[in-house]
């Protein structure tokens, strides 16, 4: 006999989906029989992945953040060694400063401090160390002298050498050489008028220039070795001190010839000796 078989159940999802005939019932797993098992296995497994995605590109950009912070370091630290590195260089080949042994004179070497400052940029601690450690002879008794705190100090440091070198101090020495300054036998007219230049401007100091120069053409026409020169020059009346140097250049050549071969004595004309040391001038005498 055929076995009786019973009718499924119909509920309202089946009788839905019987009435509507393009879609089709899902296949129930007869071992579970449930669909949904299926369906929520699946959605948990592309949850899953999902995450493994996203994981995936969170490393990913870690991993590209990281390549650039890196990147900026190398880039960083490329420009720090190329600085440090001109940093070297400019300090290998700053421009170099003279010593000092008090001998010369303290605003000249003053004067060339500051241009080495300038170009080497250096601040007033830099440079009253720099003119410490130049100091030698006289002068370095002056860094002596000074407090331990005050040998690198701008201020105290060249006050103190103003005071032992400066030419304030010294201008009634350096007036006395202008008095009695001569010429030198074989010493050029240039080379005297230079010489009494700088003792004018040493003896007096803040002077202004028109009184500087009556003082070194008097000083110029009195140091004159011949007075047959001083004497043209003198009638000419000069103003400044080059114009009696050129006045006298220009007897001196006069007196020596216009080709400027003549030798020997201005007073005797006799060769062998100048007029400053002419024996028949002293017999006159």
């Amino acid at each position: 006999m055929p076995r009786h078989r019973t009718p499924p159940i119909r509920t309202v999802s089946t009788r839905r989906r019987a009435a509507d005939p393009l879609e089709e019932p899902p296949s129930l797993n007869l071992e579970t029989g449930m669909a949904n098992d299926q369906l929520v296995g699946d959605t948990t497994s592309e949850l899953v992945r999902e995450a493994s995605v996203s994981s995936m590109h969170r490393q990913q950009e870690d991993r590209v953040d990281f390549g650039e912070e890196l990147r900026r370091l190398q880039a960083e630290n490329s420009r720090l060694r190329a600085e440090r590195s001109f940093s070297s260089t400019m300090l290998v080949h700053e421009a170099p400063l003279l010593p000092y042994d008090g001998k010369s004179e303290w605003e000249e070497y003053l004067t060339h401090v500051e241009v080495v400052s300038t170009l080497n940029q250096w601040d007033e601690d830099r440079k009253a160390q720099r003119v410490a450690s130049s100091l030698r002879g006289t002068a370095l008794s002056v860094l002596n002298s000074l407090p331990i705190r005050d040998r690198t100090q701008w201020i105290p440091l060249t006050t103190a050498l103003s005071q032992r070198f400066g030419q304030e101090a010294l201008a009634p020495k350096w007036h006395a050489e202008l008095q009695s300054r001569r010429q030198r036998p074989g010493e050029s007219l240039v080379d005297l008028s230079n010489e009494i230049e700088k003792l004018t401007r040493l003896a007096h100091p803040g002077w202004p220039d028109f009184c500087k120069n009556q003082i070194g053409v008097r000083a110029f026409l009195g140091a004159l070795a011949s007075h047959q020169i001083r004497g043209i020059v003198a009638a000419a009346a000069p103003v400044t001190l080059h114009d009696a140097l050129y006045r006298a250049q220009l007897v001196e050549a006069s007196m020596r010839g216009c080709d400027g071969t003549r030798e020997g004595c201005y007073e005797c004309g006799q060769k062998g000796h100048y007029q400053n040391r002419c024996p028949n001038k002293k017999k006159e005498n």
